[in-house]
């Protein structure tokens, strides 16, 4: 499960022509027990510090080497990941906004409702109603590009 999640992730990088699978190889190695522990812990209260601990690096180190492989910012990635988590349970579930928030430890509803409007451009209960096939076809979606980054203090 790990292992799918890995691949999906690296599937979604921007690869320079000729790339090979052993660059696949080599940043699955390197990232695979991360990302996993991204997967399992993932909530709006998981910062970078508790993944360089996980990870046993610097913060500097892990954010310098993660940019530059994945061509994008360790916190930029996670709140990608956060928003694909929100999308699926949104999609995928009856559990209300507050529910969904909650879960995803966000301190308040109107958090995670400001949140997944600056990411997705639209409001969690907007984005469940105007995608109603969704939950009965395919309750997984992709993550949504964040439009800007979150003011300081905007998350729990």
């Amino acid at each position: 499960e790990t292992e799918a999640f890995l691949w999906k992730i690296i599937g979604r990088l921007p690869l320079p022509s000729g790339a090979r699978l052993a660059e696949f190889t080599s940043l699955a190695g390197r990232y695979g027990r991360l990302l996993g522990f991204i997967r399992e812990n993932l909530s709006a209260r998981l910062d970078i510090d508790c993944l360089a601990e996980a990870a046993g690096l610097s913060r500097g180190r892990l954010s310098r080497n993660f940019s530059r492989d994945f061509s994008m910012p360790l916190k930029s990635f996670l709140q990608k990941e956060l928003v694909a988590q929100a999308s699926r349970y949104l999609l995928g579930s009856t559990l209300s906004v507050r529910e969904i928030s909650e879960r995803l430890h966000f301190s308040s509803e109107y958090y995670f409702s400001n949140f997944f409007r600056r990411c997705t451009g639209t409001s969690p209960t907007c984005f469940r109603r105007e995608n109603p096939g969704v939950q009965t076809l395919f309750p997984v979606v992709a993550a949504a590009d964040c439009r800007q980054e979150p003011s300081p203090g905007a998350f729990p």
